[in-house]
């Protein structure tokens, strides 16, 4: 008979200020934005602590997702229907030895609730919780609702791991400095009992990486005494150039968002010190990557990113805004 260690703390937590959520580059579909960032935020508390990251799972996201669409008509860790929280996990078929559940409303913002999650004793054990492997994250949004948020953090353990592989390239470009977090991949893991499990790819997993030497790089990861590597090529400081692979089409950019502004303007050189060209307006600032598709392989390139700010109807160029990293993809 399984085991269950039902951790049920519920708290109803109300915040007003704003916090933006940072855009993130990469990440399974299973999860929205918020979502996976909340997983990411969840991950790094944990890391900070000594501890495993958790992963999520197509079958605990949609079982959270549920739960958070169940807490806009009835705030409780008991269900509309009468039973537990847990009982959702036996309907979408997810195995557990143990449980936990953490549900918050009226953050509008995924470093709200974690934060509120995180001064609460209780909701902190759960989060911290050695024996939980994997975590499904709920989050609905009801614009004609008081509370307007609700989240949702469903924990389960259990599980047995049994292959590792990095989603996003192996071969991969970026900038001297740069960390591993900046790539914003993550691992695809094999859990015995619940099939593809996913987790963000974090400094603290990796090991055989050094930020301040160029060159290539084979990195490793490590996840539940599993590990395998990928590579990354560090190219030098300034604005990011190209890894020449003849096999790729396309330069995907991505950058960090800029407060403030209206959208951003892409500059384009075949040499550092070249002059760089407009080749690019972006009009909305939430959007921060663009894929560059009128490039030739076999020549570098490099790239700016400027901020503007929209004045009577022009443009006020901002100051250069940070690559996170760029690469050559296929199209």
């Amino acid at each position: 008979m399984k085991k269950r260690i039902l951790q049920i703390m519920s708290w109803l937590l109300l915040f007003t200020a704003v916090v933006v959520t940072p855009v993130m580059a990469q990440k399974p579909s299973i999860c929205s934005k918020e979502e996976w960032e909340v997983l990411k935020l969840t991950n790094q508390k944990r890391l900070n602590q000594g501890l495993e990251p958790l992963s999520t799972t197509k079958k605990l996201q949609k079982a959270a997702g549920i739960r958070a669409a169940e807490t806009e008509s009835y705030f409780s860790h008991t269900r509309p229907d009468g039973t537990t929280c847990f009982s959702v996990l036996a309907e979408q078929d997810i195995f557990y030895w143990s449980a936990a559940e953490n549900i918050a409303a009226g953050q509008s913002s995924v470093e709200q609730v974690i934060n509120s999650w995180w001064n609460s004793s209780g909701h902190k054990r759960n989060m911290l919780n050695a024996s939980m492997t994997h975590l499904g994250i709920g989050y609905s949004k009801n614009t004609n609702d008081y509370f307007r948020h609700y989240w949702v953090q469903l924990f389960v353990g259990g599980c047995q791991f049994e292959s590792l592989s990095v989603k996003g390239g192996t071969a991969l470009s970026i900038k001297k400095g740069s960390t591993i977090s900046d790539l914003d991949l993550y691992l695809v893991a094999d859990c015995k009992r619940h099939g593809n499990s996913y987790v963000p790819i974090s400094d603290k997993m990796c090991s055989g990486y050094n930020k301040n030497k160029t060159g290539k790089q084979t990195v490793t990861v490590s996840y539940q005494k599993l590990t395998t590597t990928f590579t990354v090529t560090v190219t030098g400081t300034g604005e990011t150039a190209s890894d020449q692979n003849t096999q790729k089409k396309a330069v995907c950019l991505k950058w960090k968002k800029a407060a403030n502004a209206d959208g951003y303007v892409i500059y384009r050189a075949t040499s550092k010190n070249g002059k760089y060209q407009k080749i690019k307006t972006v009009q909305k600032s939430r959007i921060t990557e663009y894929t560059d598709k009128k490039v030739k392989t076999g020549k570098k390139y490099y790239y700016k990113v400027k901020s503007f700010q929209k004045k009577n109807n022009k443009l006020k160029i901002g100051k250069t805004v940070k690559l996170r990293f760029q690469k050559w993809v296929k199209l």
